[in-house]
């Protein structure tokens, strides 16, 4: 085990007589995993299923996925297997009772954001936030591929989101860490560990869960997770947390048969947790269960919780009548969605949402939200996004069906040569996977493939 010996002498603390075990499994090839897209996937599932998520699947051996046109339409995600236990969080702790608006924090690369966007319904909204804004385009290009309408993704710092105090029913902190979880997965994640570099993220944690606080309504679920094993990132940060601000813990139901080792710690008394009471961890162990170290906690917050906002005037530029006929025809429901313009694009929006959207556009730095459908600089041309909507009304469009080598120099905008008689815009399809579009030109054709989306070597 080429681990830091600082590390290895906690794991050895925390683990005792299973250090052994957990070594052994370190060796081991780690498992690989998917999690499918009901929204798209066709045919059979793979037959080895992640015991805590209904879409979850292990692979007997990993395959190129860059080589696999459905990973680019969004069937299926590549996830690891014990991050997917906030599928069953969602389904077991999430309240039923009323629509939701979710906030996952620090969403990119978009696997949690994802999995969330299936598990809600379609009168929840989920808020997909990054930092980062790199990142936040890669996380608008992996929510575009899952194709849900009801997501808007957001480039905004956690102290931002104070502007909506009382606003979310969830938010999902997968807070970064020191990434010790990771190190079988990633061996090159070693060289970046230190001690100090653990005090970081222990103290940036905390600054994200207090900033981010105020935007959760009382009595709203707050998960808190974590791909690290040691506790100061984890039990010791939630002990911390709890002297600043009132919640309690929600106990998960668990089956031992899942080997998922429950962390029970208590808190001193305070202004805010006059009680003391226990608060419920989850630790995923690789030589436990089938997939990396992780950790997490649900929090319910008991905190009074101030609520602004209300109704307010929505201010979106309606899409001209010409144009919102026309792009209604290329969705399978229009009549949910109301169209406007955001620039040059023709957007559609959930009614149900549209207030709760325009608030968000006016206070945060709103990268995508809804469908973008058209460009309307020219006439009226499909965006890329629509192509990858569960929206999408494939029967208003010609559809060009490619060859599993045609689609890949199609995802990598290489040229080739189309076998369609068709002039105009096409729909390029593979084996039931939509793809994205091209304008047939008779002895030509023009790839209209997003360049920063083309796999880079085929």
């Amino acid at each position: 085990m080429n681990l830091p010996s600082a590390h290895l002498e906690s794991l050895r603390k925390s683990l005792g007589n299973e250090f052994d075990q957990f070594a052994q499994a370190y060796n081991e090839t780690p498992p690989v995993s998917i999690r499918i897209n009901k929204g798209k996937w066709q045919g059979e599932t793979p037959s080895d299923h992640v015991p805590w998520s209904e879409d979850g699947y292990y692979l007997k051996e990993r395959p190129s996925f860059t080589h696999d046109p459905k990973f680019h339409a969004g069937w299926y995600y590549v996830q690891e297997a014990s991050s997917q236990f906030l599928s069953h969080i969602a389904k077991t702790v999430f309240p039923k009772d009323h629509s939701l608006k979710v906030l996952d924090l620090c969403a990119a690369p978009g696997g949690k954001s994802t999995l969330l966007a299936s598990e809600l319904n379609e009168e929840d909204l989920l808020v997909s936030n990054e930092v980062i804004r790199t990142r936040a385009h890669i996380l608008a290009e992996n929510s575009s591929k899952w194709g849900k309408p009801n997501v808007v993704v957001t480039n905004n710092d956690p102290e931002q989101f104070q502007k909506l105090k009382g606003f979310f029913d969830v938010i999902v902190v997968d807070a970064p860490c020191s990434g010790e979880g990771l190190f079988r997965r990633d061996p090159e994640l070693t060289g970046e560990w230190s001690e100090e570099n653990v005090n970081l993220c222990s103290a940036r944690q905390r600054r994200i869960v207090l900033d981010i606080w105020d935007s959760l309504k009382e009595g709203g679920i707050l998960v808190y997770s974590t791909c690290t094993f040691n506790a100061q990132e984890n039990e010791e940060n939630l002990e911390w947390l709890a002297s600043q601000i009132g919640f309690e813990s929600v106990k998960l139901e668990v089956p031992k048969g899942w080997n998922i080792v429950e962390s029970d710690f208590g808190f001193a008394q305070s202004d805010n947790n006059r009680s003391g009471n226990k608060v419920s961890g989850y630790r995923f162990y690789p030589h436990k269960v089938k997939g990396e170290g992780f950790f997490v906690s649900v929090l319910r917050k008991t905190d009074e919780s101030e609520q602004t906002g209300g109704k307010e005037k929505v201010l979106f530029t309606p899409a001209p009548s010409k144009e919102r006929n026309e792009v209604s025809l290329w969705l399978k429901n229009p009549e949910q969605f109301d169209f406007i313009r955001r620039g040059d694009h023709v957007l559609a929006l959930p009614k149900i949402h549209v207030e709760s959207v325009h608030r968000l556009s006016r206070l945060l730095n709103c990268v995508q939200y809804g469908i973008p459908v058209a460009d309307a600089q020219k006439g009226l041309k499909p965006l890329h996004e629509l192509s990858q909507s569960i929206q999408l009304n494939t029967s208003a469009f010609h559809v060009t069906e490619l060859s599993k080598d045609e689609a890949l120099k199609f995802l990598a905008k290489e040229d080739f040569k189309v076998n369609d008689s068709h002039k105009g815009i096409a729909l390029m399809m593979h084996d039931g996977a939509t793809l994205g579009w091209m304008n047939l030109l008779g002895n030509r054709a023009n790839n209209l493939y997003p360049k920063e989306w083309r796999i880079r070597r085929l």
